[in-house]
Formats: structure tokens, C-alpha cells, sequence
């Protein structure tokens, strides 16, 4: 899986083949350093079903949630999928052979968690609404945590698996209606 990233201020981690996007806005150090333990310790157990995942995450949210939360979103590969997470004005488009799916938390009041197939085209998340995702090509996060404003992961055919298909197949394929994040291609480079 290719994890592409929006350059930005924000942060974009990758655990293994789990990424999350935390705003740095409203968010103290310490409440994001807690969040990316959590999404590391996720990371860490790739049998959880999809709804102890959901749980981990909502219960994170709800014993914070008197404080200032900062708006994220988060992909968790579990064995029937990945589970999408977004707290506050972040939002998920997705792209699957069945079409394009967009999600935002920015509506909830408390967060928007969907377990989607695990095979898809691309996926992003971003924290403009209305902006489509930049991602730049030449990026790859492989782990760790980076400066970002948004990612794209591409290449994903099932939970941790590489697609076979070449960008400039993913680029020719229409879409069925305009999608608000534009995945960059990303190049062909040999592992």
C-alpha cells in the first residue's frame, strides 16, 4: 500500500498499514502524542474485528471529549475491511470499482465510523472540505509520523495487499461523478 501525503501542517502517521491524519489546530502536543499511541497500539493487533476497533476509538473520543479533541481521521485494516474513523471536519472519499463514496465527520455530533471492503482504488482523507486532497506524487510513507495536511492510499486490494494495477490504469478508469479528492498517480518505482 502506498501512502501518499498533502504537504501541510497537520500530521499524517502510518503504523504498519494503519495512517491517521491528526489536526494540529485545536490540539495540544500531548493529546496527539495519546491519540498516536493509540493508533500504534491498534496497529499492533491486525485480527481485531472491525467493532473492537470502533470501540477502542469511541471510547478514546468519549473520555476526551469535555477536553479539546482534535479533529482526525483514521483507516484501520481489519480482516472483513477497513474501518474509517473521523472526529470533527475531516472527511474520507473512497473509490471502488462500485464508485466513489464520500464521508465527513464534520456533521456528527460525535464521530462517523463505516467499515468499507478492503479493496478499493484509492482512498483519502483530508481536513479542507471542498479542497480535493494534493497529494505529492513522489511521497511514500513507509512508518512513522510526518507533516501533512491530508494522504491518499493507493494500491490496496485487500487488508496490507498491493494492487496489481498500474497508476496509469487506475488513471484511465471514469469516474462516476466528479470525486472532491483528486489522487495524484503515483509513479511506478522498483521494490
Amino acid at each position: 500500500m502506498r501512502v501518499s501525503i498533502e504537504p501541510g501542517n497537520d500530521l499524517v502517521g502510518r503504523f504498519g498499514d494503519t495512517v491517521v491524519l491528526i489536526s494540529r489546530g485545536s490540539a495540544t502536543d500531548a493529546g496527539a502524542n495519546e491519540l498516536l499511541s493509540l493508533v500504534a497500539d491498534l496497529a499492533s493487533d491486525r485480527e481485531a474485528p472491525a467493532t473492537a476497533v470502533a470501540a477502542r476509538l469511541a471510547g478514546w473520543v468519549l473520555g476526551h471529549i469535555a477536553g479539546d479533541i482534535a479533529p482526525f481521521g483514521i483507516v484501520v485494516p481489519v480482516p472483513d475491511g477497513v474501518v474509517v474513523f473521523l472526529r470533527g471536519p475531516v472527511r474520507c472519499t473512497v473509490s471502488a470499482a462500485d464508485g466513489v463514496r464520500d464521508l465527513s465527520g464534520e456533521q456528527a455530533l460525535t464521530w462517523v465510523d463505516q467499515i468499507l471492503p478492503g479493496t478499493f482504488d484509492w482512498l483519502a482523507i483530508g481536513g479542507i472540505e471542498g479542497t480535493a486532497v494534493q497529494a505529492d506524487p513522489i511521497s511514500d510513507l513507509r512508518a512513522g509520523v510526518v507533516p501533512g495536511q491530508g494522504f491518499v492510499l493507493n494500491g490496496l486490494s485487500g487488508p496490507g495487499q498491493a494492487a496489481a494495477a498500474p497508476a496509469s490504469a487506475r488513471a484511465a478508469e471514469p469516474a462516476p461523478h466528479e470525486p472532491e479528492v483528486a489522487p495524484q498517480p503515483a509513479p511506478s518505482c522498483p521494490s
